[in-house]
């Protein structure tokens, strides 16, 4: 064998006992954050926004404010990721929400707090945390609606 051969072959031995007999060192690898819990999303309140015709109503009160040119705003809400909100609502219209059932005692009764302009109000139905259908009509009046899941046939 030639020389220059005989250093190659070995050099090559060298490096493959070498790498053979030293450990595996394994890549560092950050270790993996949990994503933060999200909070509870109130699915029911998200389909009554979308398709309230898959509800129908169990329960109803009526309020009236004489003024009109207002938008009527509650104060006692919830929106979907369970926080508080204000749900603005102008005449002629409606609006889906859930009652903040934990606000006070009045609201842990199926109460909810409104106003129109300077007219302070409250409602209040049976279940305490109800999805509310608002609608509110031309003239003043307010129609509370509580709204349950249509699973008749």
């Amino acid at each position: 064998m030639k020389p220059l051969t005989t250093l190659l072959v070995l050099t090559t031995l060298c490096f493959a006992f070498a790498a053979a007999s030293t450990p595996a060192i394994p890549p560092t690898i950050p270790p993996a954050t949990a994503p933060a819990p999200r909070p509870p999303r109130d699915e029911m309140l998200q389909t009554a926004m979308d398709h309230p015709s898959s509800f129908f109503f169990t329960e109803t009160t009526t309020s009236r404010a004489d003024e009109v040119a207002y938008e009527l705003i509650i104060t006692s809400a919830r929106n979907i990721d369970g926080k508080p909100e204000t749900i603005y609502v102008l005449p002629g219209s409606m609006r889906v929400f859930r009652a903040d059932a934990d606000r006070d005692d009045f609201t842990k009764k199926g109460g909810w707090y409104w106003k129109i302009h300077d007219t302070q109000g409250k409602s209040q139905l049976s279940k305490p945390g109800a999805l509310i259908m608002v609608i509110r009509d031309l003239d003043g009046t307010v129609h509370w609606h509580c709204l349950d899941l249509d699973i008749r046939c």
